[in-house]
């Protein structure tokens, strides 16, 4: 019987597993080379932003990343175990802000191919979205 409701939410966790691989390594990667990250950006965004402001910039995204990736492992356990839809709906919500966040930051860098590289990943949380609201 366990089995049967759980194939209702394959899909869901599935969802919940590209966000927490997807979130989870960008955060694990920012922190294990924050310097090159800094550097990364300094360049991409040359003359645009001071690399202080930057390295905030990083910060927040590292939370982003972090807080997404946290609310999908917590939302995997909980529909697992519970069938609760809630974390999950938070962490697709939450992963929609962080690509909105680097979408706007792809914008500003005038970096229009990796804009609309984004709007992929963006197209893929819509739908874990809509799979959690309904």
């Amino acid at each position: 019987m366990r089995f049967v409701a759980m194939n209702d939410h394959i899909p869901k966790l599935l969802g919940l597993l590209f966000i927490l691989l997807t979130f989870g390594y960008s955060a694990f990667e920012k922190v294990i080379d924050f310097k090159g990250q800094t550097q990364w950006l300094t360049t991409h965004f040359a003359q645009r932003f001071s690399p202080k402001f930057l390295q905030i910039l990083l910060v927040i995204l590292i939370i982003l990343d972090v807080v997404s990736a946290a609310f999908s492992v917590v939302g995997i356990i909980l529909l697992w175990c519970c069938q609760n839809l809630y974390y999950g709906w938070w962490a697709a919500v939450w992963a929609g802000i962080t690509i909105l966040c680097l979408l706007l930051g792809q914008r500003v860098a005038k970096d229009f191919q990796g804009a609309a590289n984004l709007t992929l990943y963006f197209g893929v949380i819509l739908i874990i979205l809509y799979l959690f609201s309904s």
